[in-house]
């Protein structure tokens, strides 16, 4: 449930509107005993281009999107449950000039 809003967010946001190759990728690294970082990316259009055309085809429309904002409030009772710090955060992934090639999502559970 928590991983599920950042495939499809990856998949909807950033590979639909994307022309030519697609690619997302899900990996799981245990970090150490107790920590797991799941970690998802795309070679998609990205969060600011993403954005831009959400804000163009949502106009005039009340939809709110509450998946990411319901997975931060399951991390907020996971870190006051088990006194730890669940967190996902999600960056841009650049090429050497700078441009935006895709997004990429880590997010670090724990499992002890």
């Amino acid at each position: 449930m928590i991983l599920q809003p950042f495939i499809e967010n990856a998949i909807w946001h950033g590979l639909m509107p994307k022309q030519g190759m697609k690619k997302l990728s899900i990996a799981f690294k245990l970090v150490n005993d107790d920590m797991l970082e799941c970690i998802v990316e795309d070679n998609g259009i990205g969060r600011e281009a993403a954005l831009k055309l959400k804000s163009e085809n949502q106009a005039g429309t009340n939809h709110q999107s509450r998946g990411l904002r319901l997975v931060y409030d399951r991390l907020q009772l996971l870190q006051q449950q088990f006194r730890k710090p669940f967190t996902a955060t999600i960056s841009d992934i650049t090429d050497n000039t700078g441009n935006v090639t895709g997004t990429r999502v880590s997010l670090v559970l724990y499992t002890g």
